[in-house]
């Protein structure tokens, strides 16, 4: 079963290549790796393969080491990059003090298999001590505590792990000061 990854996402292959500890006065070192993806030569001089997949679908990851006495062996290892998710969403328009904004969640899921599960809103609205919402609440409401433009941030994440995070602004319009003289 491969790994799962999402794209663009840096990925780190960790390298536990070893030599056979039962040997005795071992007469050799490994002295080198080759690390390859999809079959194209990637590093000679990292131990640890760090790699960021800009394509979806299977891939594999091989890594050859090599010894002093040119003895060599390899590996390979796959991964499926999933395509990622993307965030949005709309707000509706208010006047400060009169309702809470509503919030509706009109992202897209990436792969075909996914889903979104977590949603993580920040209304920007620092005076709030409900300024954030984590969890699994699509479609928030917040009431602002002033007005202004505030710029909300949403971060989904699906059920593959992948994550797309988008910030939209937010209007809350100033209430007119109703007034009148008698004359």
């Amino acid at each position: 079963t491969p790994l799962n990854g999402c794209l663009n996402d840096t990925i780190t292959f960790v390298n536990t290549s070893f030599l056979d500890a039962n040997i005795i006065n071992q007469p050799t070192t490994i002295t080198g790796y080759n690390w390859y993806v999809d079959g194209v030569f990637i590093s000679s001089t990292d131990v640890d393969l760090e790699y960021s997949f800009n394509t979806i679908g299977l891939h594999n990851i091989s890594l050859v080491a090599y010894t002093d006495r040119g003895c060599t062996d390899s590996t390979t290892f796959y991964i499926q990059i999933y395509a990622l998710p993307t965030a949005s969403f709309t707000t509706d328009s208010v006047c400060f003090n009169a309702t809470p904004t509503n919030f509706t969640d009109i992202s897209q899921t990436g792969a075909n298999n996914s889903g979104i599960v977590n949603w993580n809103w920040d209304f920007g609205d620092v005076t709030s001590t409900n300024n954030q919402q984590n969890g699994i609440i699509a479609n928030p409401n917040h009431l602002y505590t002033i007005h202004g433009l505030f710029y909300t941030t949403l971060i989904i994440e699906d059920n593959l792990g992948c994550k797309d995070t988008v910030t939209n602004s937010v209007r809350v319009w100033n209430n007119p000061t109703a007034d009148f003289i008698a004359d």
